[in-house]
């Protein structure tokens, strides 16, 4: 009957359904913030894919150095580690949420905290450090890039020995 009121049921019913006069109804404006959601996620997902790998800071390199040495660890946990530094827990937390987004750590949850977890290996990060240092601090040259490494510091002869051993595998071409 077009003349008759509706009940507040029925509105809500009109409500949940979408009826024209009522604009997005909540059920459909859910499964839009649900779909929303999980279109974000794969999108941030790809594009940390498609991203060339970023080279950590010194503070992304003390808090990766803490995780490798550690395994998964919470915020305080790192932060505890890290504790000789004076950095606040909120400085840690935020570099860590920063490093989740630049694709250096990955982050879950476990027991209701966040554990994170370093998403690239030690040996990894440091071929892309070196590789990066010997582009621009040495022009390319590997030779150069030994020979500043070995003056800046003295070198032990087991240090030497391993290094004559890891230049024999790479001239076999085992390495």
């Amino acid at each position: 009957m077009p003349g008759r009121l509706r009940t507040p049921p029925q509105m809500v019913k009109l409500f949940e359904m979408g009826h024209p006069g009522f604009g997005l109804c909540p059920g459909l404006l859910r499964k839009f913030s649900l779909t929303y959601e999980l279109i974000r996620t794969i999108v941030q997902l790809m594009i940390k894919r498609i991203q060339p790998n970023q080279l950590p800071t010194d503070s992304e390199l003390e808090i990766l150095n803490a995780l490798w040495a550690s395994g998964p660890a919470t915020v305080r946990e790192v932060h505890e580690a890290l504790s000789e530094k004076g950095t606040g827990y909120t400085t840690v937390l935020k570099q860590m949420q920063m490093m989740v987004e630049k694709g250096l750590l990955t982050r879950s949850e476990r027991f209701r905290s966040h554990v994170y977890q370093v998403r690239v290996p030690r040996e990894e990060t440091q071929q892309l450090l070196a590789g990066n240092l010997l582009e621009r601090a040495f022009g390319g040259s590997a030779s150069d890039l030994v020979l500043g490494a070995l003056s800046a510091q003295k070198v032990s002869a087991e240090e030497l020995a391993e290094i004559r051993k890891i230049l024999d595998e790479v001239e076999k071409g085992a390495l």
